[in-house]
């Protein structure tokens, strides 16, 4: 590997270690490891399947981070300039949902920085230059994002002050406004991101040699550089002035406490979140015997433990997913001439990279998708519910999922539009039309102003119907439930495997704490909701 090329390495990875690290800060003492991963053993082909799924998620992200910033400017116009006061409910949820939908891009761009920071060990060159320019882009992505958030509401203290106010209802920690300022007013964040600007021009013809230039596919990455460097230099935050600003609120802040914990205050500005990528807990031999239990029209459930994606979404259970079967079934079902189906039939019955049958519609990231068994499960902890509907209402639900694929994820989690999806919203929109008197009535919740579906909601929904269910036994009433169970396969980190658990167990599971990672905890995977 040539040395300028061992020194940029060296540069970026500096620089996003810093700038990055406290934007998904959950607590002190968790850290975010980049450039840990050794890539040089991922089959080339599997890396590049990756970096292509990984740039439809990264031009998602830029692309809605542009309406976030609209969004932002208006919500600052609509906050006027108030010095003093309390917001009202609306004003509080509108800043509120302003900063969950910031974190939830931030932590998928972390995500592509916690794998592609690892970019020197890929042996191919072309995907070593393919890695770098999306731990490249997500780098300064985070960084304007962090001077544009830090500028609008700088001056403007009770803003400020809600952007710095914890939010249990999504596990916000408190003080992130003032992380992201601290960081990108950090020297040595300001001269990396210079020098990296630099051997990123040297590494241009690198790039054009195997077509990675503006004449390619690849020439909106090299925009999106150029306009995220013009933009850090025409708004830098004065270093200075804001580590002034910074240090003399933590005097305040510790003037009218009794009493602080030295080492919290020290973690608030080395703390960081930690990923890991190693095997999920739920073995290959699970995997497939999940394929004869279950049936076309299933809810999966998942968990992936410590995965960063996981860290703004409210409660235990991250992700859900439909299952529609393979394409036989859908054909054995009525099915491949659906107009909703027919369409993306093909693209179904094309095998995953890995040569699996695809058996899945869910929504990631990088949108929503068709996914194998075998990926959808690789998880470590997986439920399966039942719905309680004739076959015909099945198909319907497997058909208006079908009619979704391809759509982009929605960062916002607002259940009101449908151009854009959440996991669970795809379940619900799947389900919820009454047809033939039949329906799915997932109970919605409000937060920070919007309607929306944790997938927790759904298993505390689960509990309540089986609960008046075992009570109506006692009575002769029938059943009314609108979801039975099917399995729960329970992970257990201390003996690294996945173990068949009952219904109360499931039940229970939406209670459970996310648990804090371990010093040397292992775990990963792929996008969540």
């Amino acid at each position: 590997m040539n040395r300028p090329w061992c020194f940029l390495r060296l540069t970026i990875l500096s620089l996003l270690l810093v700038s990055c690290q406290a934007a998904i800060w959950k607590g002190p003492g968790e850290t975010v490891l980049l450039g840990r991963e050794d890539l040089s053993g991922v089959a080339g082909a599997d890396l590049e399947a990756k970096i292509a799924r990984d740039l439809v998620t990264l031009r998602n992200v830029t692309q809605g981070l542009t309406e976030l910033e609209q969004r932002m400017s208006e919500t600052r116009a609509a906050l006027g300039r108030r010095e003093v006061g309390s917001y009202t409910q609306a004003e509080d949820n509108r800043i509120r949902a302003l900063l969950q939908s910031y974190l939830n891009y931030r932590s998928v761009l972390l995500r592509l920085l916690g794998y592609y920071s690892s970019f020197e060990t890929v042996a191919r060159e072309d995907l070593r230059l393919k890695s770098f320019l999306l731990a490249y882009v997500s780098g300064l992505t985070l960084f304007r994002e962090g001077i544009l958030l830090v500028t609008t509401f700088r001056d403007r203290p009770p803003a400020r002050a809600k952007l710095n106010e914890p939010e249990p209802a999504w596990g916000i920690p408190p003080g992130i406004f003032e992380m992201v300022y601290g960081n990108i007013t950090s020297p040595t964040n300001v001269r990396l991101l210079g020098e990296a600007w630099e051997h990123y021009n040297a590494g241009l013809p690198q790039m054009g040699h195997y077509g990675l230039t503006e004449e390619s596919e690849f020439a909106w990455l090299h925009e999106t550089i150029r306009a995220q460097q013009r933009f850090i230099e025409d708004n830098a935050v004065n270093i200075w002035a804001g580590k002034w600003d910074l240090l003399w609120r933590k005097i305040q802040t510790l003037g009218r406490l009794p009493t602080y914990n030295a080492a919290a205050l020290v973690g608030t500005f080395a703390s960081q979140t930690k990923i890991w990528i190693s095997r999920p807990l739920i073995s290959h031999a699970q995997v497939q015997e999940l394929k004869w239990m279950l049936e076309p029209g299933d809810i999966i459930l998942e968990r992936r433990n410590w995965y960063v994606s996981n860290g703004f979404l409210p409660g235990y259970w991250p992700h859900m997913a439909l299952y529609v079967g393979t394409a036989e079934d859908l054909e054995r079902r009525g099915l491949a001439m659906h107009p909703f189906v027919q369409p993306h039939l093909e693209k179904f019955r094309q095998p995953d990279r890995n040569g699996h049958e695809r058996r899945a519609v869910e929504a990631v990231t990088s949108g929503v998708i068709f996914s194998s068994l075998e990926e959808t499960a690789s998880a470590d902890h997986i439920a399966v519910l039942r719905p309680r509907v004739s076959e015909a209402r099945k198909n319907a639900a497997i058909a208006r999922a079908f009619s979704h694929y391809g759509k982009p994820y929605d960062f916002d989690f607002d259940f009101f539009s449908t151009h854009k999806l959440v996991c669970t919203e795809l379940i619900y929109r799947a389900y919820d039309e009454m047809l033939e008197g039949e329906r799915m009535g997932f109970p919605l919740v409000r937060i920070l102003g919007l309607e929306t579906l944790p997938p927790d909601e759904v298993v505390r929904m689960f509990a309540r119907e089986h609960a008046l269910d075992r009570q109506g036994e006692e009575v002769g009433r029938p059943p009314r439930r609108q979801l039975d169970f099917v399995l729960f396969l329970d992970g257990d980190i201390r003996s690294g495997q996945a173990r068949s658990v009952g219904v109360e167990d499931f039940i229970r599971s939406a209670e459970r704490p996310v648990p804090a990672p371990a010093a040397e905890g292992p775990v990963g995977g792929r996008p969540g909701s």
